[in-house]
């Protein structure tokens, strides 16, 4: 998508200052940041940031210079931070959705790739819970995405919703041996080729000889020790990355620009919304504004919206206790509520309007802003 000078003016009305995010959410993002160094890849410049960015806002006007393409990529940032913390206080920590949540997070923020496939899945498999915390300790260090399961059979079905790159799978278990799981893993077309690592108690020519005749990729021996783990776990997950297609090389200048391309994308979408759309601070100021919301309150466009209007409960709303309902709502529930109110006019005409609103919390439960859409009450 490219931005012709049409678009540009466009854009142009979509905040009057340069919005930053928020020191809540940026300390949400560092968090991690931190937690997933290992597994991206800062694709918009040729020089990799060492460790977290200390101020993500740099990062952000480095990407996009444009002042509204980077006020878009912060009100996306804030919502994508908003659902990755529900999700997380939920307990739903290893969804799909939340890494999901994470890719998109990272890729605004100029990270390429996504951490599920550019992390290597290993499938952990082993009935004594201390191997697997000890291979996890070995391992995680490295970025690698590790799961576990305590059976052949939990190692069968994991195997089934989400194929490994490896798998480290332990001999002698109860119910069904590493050799049988082997052997069902083999049999599926689906699951043949994900190389498999014995874990053996059994360092012996005999032991050796057997595990060969299955045809294992390998085997480790127990009592693990961390320099052949390390060593076999490269090895193999190097060998499977080399044999991956190729694919052609993108510039970081080329990663900016579709960045930027998307964030207009934002913009056009908030800006061309039937509804109005805002976020405000909870004394009344209001943050921004869609040019929908500024025609429904007889503005212009959202600049004199946001220069006009400098406390909304005394300027807008022709009751200024309405405030007050909204903090007695929205502090009994984390959803949005739907109002009815009455608003007064750029010329002062008082008309009704239905509002849906929001309060945005931090980790704390403390209420950071407001937002919401407004439509005529008789839409």
């Amino acid at each position: 998508m490219s931005i012709t000078p049409s678009h540009a003016a466009e854009l142009s009305a979509f905040e009057p200052e340069r919005l930053q995010i928020l020191p809540t959410f940026s300390y949400y993002i560092r968090k991690l940041l931190r937690q997933k160094s290992a597994q991206l890849q800062f694709s918009v410049s040729t020089e990799q940031p060492v460790g977290v960015p200390p101020d993500l806002d740099a990062v952000l006007t480095q990407i996009y210079p444009e002042r509204s393409l980077a006020n878009a990529v912060v009100l996306r940032i804030e919502h994508l931070v908003l659902a990755h913390q529900k999700r997380w206080a939920t307990g739903d920590r290893q969804s799909q959705p939340l890494k999901t949540l994470e890719t998109e997070l990272f890729w605004w923020l100029g990270y390429g790739g996504q951490p599920q496939s550019s992390a290597k899945r290993i499938l952990v498999v082993d009935d004594m819970p201390e191997n697997i915390r000890l291979l996890f300790t070995m391992l995680k260090p490295l970025g690698y995405d590790l799961q576990s399961a305590l059976s052949g059979e939990l190692a069968l079905k994991s195997v089934q919703e989400a194929p490994p790159d490896l798998i480290l799978l332990d001999i002698l278990m109860p119910d069904m041996d590493g050799y049988e799981v082997y052997r069902q893993l083999k049999t599926s077309p689906s699951t043949q080729a994900i190389p498999v690592i014995f874990l053996s108690a059994l360092d012996t020519l005999s032991a050796q000889a057997n595990i060969a005749e299955f045809g294992a990729t390998d085997y480790i021996a127990k009592p693990f020790k961390m320099n052949v783990v390390l060593e076999r776990v490269k090895h193999y997950l190097q060998q499977e990355r080399s044999n991956e297609p190729s694919h052609p090389e993108v510039t970081p200048q080329e990663e900016r620009q579709s960045r930027q391309a998307a964030a207009g994308q934002l913009v056009c979408i908030f800006n061309n919304a039937q509804d109005g759309v805002f976020q405000a601070t909870l004394d009344g100021r209001y943050l921004r504004v869609n040019q929908a919301l500024a025609e429904l309150y007889g503005y212009e466009s959202p600049t004199t919206l946001l220069n006009g209007v400098t406390n909304m409960w005394q300027q807008v709303y022709v009751d200024p206790r309405h405030h007050h309902e909204w903090q007695n709502r929205l502090s009994q529930t984390t959803d949005a509520i739907s109002m009815q109110s009455q608003i007064r006019q750029q010329d002062g005409t008082v008309i009704g309007v239905v509002e849906r609103v929001r309060a945005v919390k931090d980790e704390l439960n403390q209420v950071l802003m407001y937002e919401g859409t407004v439509q005529p009450e008789n839409k």
